[in-house]
């Protein structure tokens, strides 16, 4: 309870980062990567998706969708998912994807994505913001 909790919070500061990006444009365009699956990592995601819903981003059935890492163009928000499924040449090539989708942003997870995506994107003029979302204890949620 206490991971969710400190997950929560972290993504509520990401929030009036998302409403200035609504109001300059029609509609945000996200993307999530990770360099691959973990629980952990789909619990911080559900905690991403949860916190779009307070805010009206998504519905919740938009959000019960985005459960399934589908790509989903919603009304209020764009989002696009990236799993290099623990392949290190992947991580570029998902990130250009995801940059060639004109994101908004780019939430990352673990430091290897991250590092992969500061990199690609300071060599941009107009470089596309990250967001790096660190989940306590990676390395295995205690049951």
């Amino acid at each position: 309870m206490f991971k969710r909790i400190l997950l929560v919070t972290l993504v509520l500061a990401l929030c009036p980062m998302f409403g200035s990006l609504a109001q300059d444009m029609d509609k945000p365009t996200i993307g999530i990567v990770r360099f691959g699956a973990l629980p952990n990592i789909d619990i911080t995601e559900g905690a991403i998706l949860d916190v779009l819903e307070s805010y009206g981003f998504i519905s919740t059935e938009e959000n019960r969708i985005l459960e399934s890492r589908r790509d989903h163009e919603g009304e209020h928000i764009t989002i696009y998912w990236g799993d290099a499924g623990f392949d290190f040449p992947t991580v570029n090539l998902m990130l250009e994807d995801a940059l060639d989708k004109k994101v908004d942003v780019l939430i990352t997870h673990g430091a290897t994505v991250t590092q992969s995506a500061v990199h690609i994107t300071s060599e941009m003029d107009m470089p596309t913001p990250v967001i790096f979302v660190s989940t306590p204890y990676e390395g295995g949620i205690v049951a």
